[in-house]
C-alpha cells in the first residue's frame, strides 16, 4: 500500500500539473536524485550492517506501519517512477476535447489499479516464497543490490 500510496503522489504532480513545473527545474530533479541515493544507500547499508552484526533490528522492518512507509518513501524518492509518469504518459493523451487534467486521472487511475492487483499478487507470493528461502545469505545480497542501487540513481 505504501508503493501505491506512492503512486498517487506521482500521480497527483502529473494531474495537477507540478511535473511540468518539476521536470523543468534542474535543481528539484538534482534534490530527488540525491534524496533517493541517500535513501536507497542507507536501505542497503543497513542491510549489511545487519547481517554483519547477526542482530535483528530494534524496531522490527517487517512491521505494517514501516513496511507501508518504507513504500512511500521509496517511490517518492526514486527519480525513475516520477520521470515514468512525466514521459510516459503525455504520450496516452487521447482527445483534444477533454482537458489534460482529467485524461490524466483517468490514464493515472487505470494504472493504480493494474498495479494494485500486481503488487497484491507479488506481496502474496513473496510471502510465500520468503517462508521457505529464510536463508541468511539474502541479507548481504539484497544489501548490495540495494548499494548498487544507490550508485546507478547517483550517475545516472
Amino acid at each position: 500500500m505504501g508503493l501505491i500510496t506512492g503512486l498517487l503522489v506521482h500521480s497527483s504532480t502529473l494531474i495537477f500539473g507540478w511535473s511540468k513545473f518539476f521536470s523543468n527545474s534542474d535543481t528539484i530533479l538534482f534534490y530527488i536524485k540525491i534524496i533517493g541515493f541517500t535513501y536507497f544507500l542507507y536501505l542497503g547499508i543497513l542491510e549489511l550492517y545487519l547481517y554483519l552484526l547477526k542482530k535483528q533490528s530494534k524496531k522490527k522492518i517487517s512491521s505494517s506501519k514501516n513496511l507501508f512507509k518504507q513504500g512511500i518513501i521509496m517511490n517518492i524518492s526514486n527519480p525513475k517512477v516520477g520521470l515514468f509518469f512525466w514521459l510516459f504518459f503525455p504520450n496516452f493523451l487521447f482527445s483534444t476535447e477533454i482537458t489534460e487534467s482529467l485524461q490524466y486521472t483517468f490514464l493515472c487511475s487505470i494504472f493504480i489499479v493494474q498495479v494494485f492487483f500486481i503488487f497484491l499478487l507479488t506481496a502474496y507470493f513473496s510471502s510465500r516464497l520468503s517462508n521457505i528461502l529464510k536463508v541468511g545469505i539474502l541479507k548481504p545480497i539484497n544489501g548490495l543490490i540495494l548499494t548498487i542501487l544507490a550508485v546507478y540513481i547517483l550517475l545516472s
